[in-house]
């Protein structure tokens, strides 16, 4: 928090974090703090301000990369193939039943051939949040 004092959101990020309280046996890490920063993306209150964004695509990326890069890939999958998915996962994840089978299930498609459609066109709309500072 010294590091980066007006980076405030780093509180919706961990503050998602006691909300999911999925346990470690719910589900992989990579969809835990790639929900937690989804979360971040859609209700931070001045991403602006502390500088934070999603990354732009590259293809070294993974989905299982976290983070930035899971918020983003779930950006996109909110934004062109099915908006809620994220929270139906994180719904999963909390009454653990999640299983790699839940993205053809709630998509049409395993996580591995949304990623592929991702990597063909990751270009996509973002608005962050921020505030006026005095």
């Amino acid at each position: 928090m010294k590091a980066h004092p007006t980076d405030i959101d780093i509180v919706t990020h961990e503050g998602f974090h006691l909300v999911q309280g999925y346990g470690y046996s719910a589900g992989p890490v990579w969809l835990t703090e790639g929900i937690a920063d989804f979360i971040r993306y859609e209700y931070g209150v001045d991403n602006i301000g502390s500088k934070w964004y999603l990354p732009a695509f590259i293809e070294t990326q993974s989905y299982k990369n976290s983070y930035r890069v899971t918020a983003r890939f779930f950006e996109w999958i909110e934004q062109k193939v099915k908006p809620g998915t994220a929270v139906l996962i994180d719904k999963e994840l909390r009454a653990h039943t999640y299983t790699e089978a839940t993205w053809a299930t709630l998509t049409g498609k395993s996580v591995d051939e949304l990623w592929a459609d991702y990597a063909k066109n990751p270009e996509l709309p973002l608005k962050y949040s921020g505030k006026e500072r005095n």
